[in-house]
């Protein structure tokens, strides 16, 4: 792999672990106040992995990958 792919690729896991952290702080509060965890639907881009909860997207923040390429997770 490249010098290039590795910087894109390390570009994309740091986005998308700051989405990560937001939906376990989410989680986590609900959790602690004694009530289910919410059902929220989550959408994931196949190029890079960025999840975005409730829908998709125009297109992928980190890598402009269309909304109806994302996947329901």
């Amino acid at each position: 792999m490249g010098s290039q792919a590795n910087r894109k690729s390390v570009s994309f896991a740091v986005s998308d672990e700051s989405v990560h952290a937001k939906l376990c702080a989410m989680a986590l509060a609900t959790a602690t106040q004694g009530e289910a965890v919410l059902d929220i639907k989550l959408f994931m881009c196949p190029e890079c992995a960025h999840i975005e909860p409730d829908r998709a997207p125009a297109c992928c923040p980190v890598c402009d990958t269309p909304a109806e390429a994302f996947l329901p997770v």
